[in-house]
């Protein structure tokens, strides 16, 4: 242990709070998600102290099946782990130490507790929620967001910060339902928003494409949760915000590079993509060319 460092963080403030005693082998540090940070653990055969995580952290069981050993009232308990097995840590509540006698990859995604207030605040008091410490032997929605997650982060969060923030809203209406301290009744909605709130919403995308959209300023405009405007959105429209936003950025993009001599650089950042390399990525997906081949049309 004596080799290893203690490993802190604190999410979507740059500043760091206990994890694990080895560093990730990678992390969402750098990523444009404000309340989310996932990091990816290959951890050696070790002991982990007892901690009081500052967010609810998720941990996913990615490796083959392993046995772990759990201290509980004094005692070592063998457990078996298998794949896609989670782990519900609430903010606040101990983990009691573990002995892993094998090699784990493990993946952990941290979501702070505003996240969850933010995505339901709609419905009940924030201050009401807290989640239960929990095992569980799969839950695909869970499993499902943070595997995308990490995909995104692979590849360099070419989706922008609206993608991330769209995920943790839904994962966090998942969590409050099935496995808080407090089941709330969440309001229904089924018909999409309003025109006039679309307009609005619509409105403020395209006033903004060359600037970050958060989900929390478009769901403050039609003066709804956050998970409910995403959820609206896409009734309404047939996308996800984050889709839409892409392609009306991708449309100007297009106008762009038809229009002016600007490199396809500037033009990538005029569309509020944050590299070239996003907006090429997002455009051989739409249109099945690139950039450069397009404007030589």
């Amino acid at each position: 242990m004596s080799n290893q460092r203690i490993l802190t963080r604190e999410v979507g403030s740059g500043k760091l709070k206990p994890a694990f005693y080895n560093s990730p082998a990678t992390d969402s540090q750098n990523s444009p998600w404000n309340g989310l940070k996932l990091e990816f653990h290959n951890l050696p055969p070790s002991e982990t102290p007892e901690q009081f995580p500052a967010e609810h952290t998720l941990v996913l069981h990615l490796s083959s099946s392993i046995r772990v050993a759990v201290k509980t009232n004094g005692s070592w308990q063998d457990q078996p782990r298998h794949p896609n097995n989670i782990l519900i840590f609430p903010t606040g509540e101990p983990i009691q130490p573990r002995r892993i006698s094998q090699a784990a990859d493990l993946l952990l995604l941290a979501i702070s507790p505003k996240v969850l207030g933010q995505a339901v605040q709609d419905s009940l008091n924030p201050d009401q929620l807290n989640l239960s410490q929990k095992f569980l032997s799969a839950d695909l929605l869970i499993q499902g967001t943070i595997m995308a997650l990490k995909a995104e982060m692979d590849a360099g969060y070419p989706s922008g910060r609206l993608y991330g923030e769209t995920l943790g809203a839904s994962l966090a209406v998942h969590l409050i339902g099935k496995h808080s301290t407090k089941r709330p009744k969440l309001q229904n909605y089924n018909d999409g928003l309003p025109q006039h709130k679309l307009n609005q919403a619509i409105d403020y995308i395209n006033a903004h494409l060359s600037q970050e959209i958060k989900l929390a300023d478009l769901a403050q405009v039609v003066d709804i949760s956050q998970f409910y405007f995403a959820r609206l959105f896409k009734q309404s429209m047939g996308i996800a915000p984050y889709q839409y936003v892409i392609q009306r950025r991708i449309e100007q993009a297009k106008q762009l590079l038809k229009q002016s001599d600007l490199s396809i650089s500037d033009i990538s950042l005029r569309c509020g993509f944050a590299h070239q390399s996003h907006l090429s990525r997002h455009f051989r997906q739409l249109l099945g060319i690139t950039p450069n081949a397009y404007r030589q049309l």
